[in-house]
């Protein structure tokens, strides 16, 4: 007969204790063994959203929203990225393009440095990543914001003749030390030592730069063909 081994299991051992890391490490003043997270340029890609049809309904207003001293910045005129194509002998040959419309805002706050950036945009028949920079000019400095990537992907039932399928509604939020107004810094920025800390007001002049990289087009199924 053979003897029957029952086999002990210990104890499942307790799990490591994570570190005491806080959620925003202020001048390093923390008991944690790792940094937190900071004030990072931005923590969320932007929200893309198809246009839609108007549903019809009416909105209430909020009037237990919290007044900021914000200020804003608009462009009035539309913005348009050529689909570059050519013919057999190199020359360009005209055709859609990215369109970012009229009303592109950039909305700042600057007792916290937040900012959002809001525009429609309407693609070619196919995909589009976009890529912006705002840049801020007093006439004697000059800064870049760069912003993430964007992509712009119609919709794979598109229609032919829906202008829903191509046309988004494109929202960002991000953070610049830049646009905190001195009372509100808690950290002091210095490009050289010796000078005083910019800060970017609604004073300064704002520019746009992009470009845009394009997709394999979507083929549309024509109901009419």
């Amino acid at each position: 007969m053979l003897p029957l081994l029952l086999a002990l299991s210990a104890p499942a051992a307790d799990p490591a204790p994570k570190p005491d890391c806080p959620t925003w490490n202020h001048y390093f003043n923390c008991k944690g063994s790792c940094a937190g997270t900071g004030l990072y340029p931005f923590e969320k890609q932007p929200r893309v959203c198809l246009v839609e049809v108007c549903p019809c309904d009416t909105a209430s207003g909020d009037s237990g929203a919290k007044k900021c001293d914000v200020w804003v910045k608009e462009f009035s005129a539309a913005a348009f990225i050529e689909y570059p194509r050519f013919t057999l002998d190199g020359e360009r040959v005209p055709g859609n393009g990215l369109i970012i419309y009229e009303g592109m805002q950039l909305v700042v706050d600057p007792d916290s440095g937040k900012y959002d950036l809001t525009f429609n945009a309407t693609v070619p028949d196919m995909p589009a990543n976009l890529r912006l920079q705002l840049v801020f000019s007093n006439g004697k400095e000059r800064y870049t914001l760069t912003l993430p990537p964007m992509r712009l992907e119609p919709k794979r039932d598109a229609k032919a003749g829906d202008p829903t399928a191509w046309t988004f509604n494109v929202a960002h939020r991000g953070y610049s030390t830049l646009f905190v107004k001195e009372a509100n810094r808690k950290i002091v920025y210095r490009a050289h030592e010796g000078n005083a800390p910019t800060v970017i007001t609604q004073n300064w002049e704002l520019t746009r730069v992009g470009t845009a990289r394009f997709g394999t087009p979507i083929a549309v199924e024509d109901p009419n063909r």
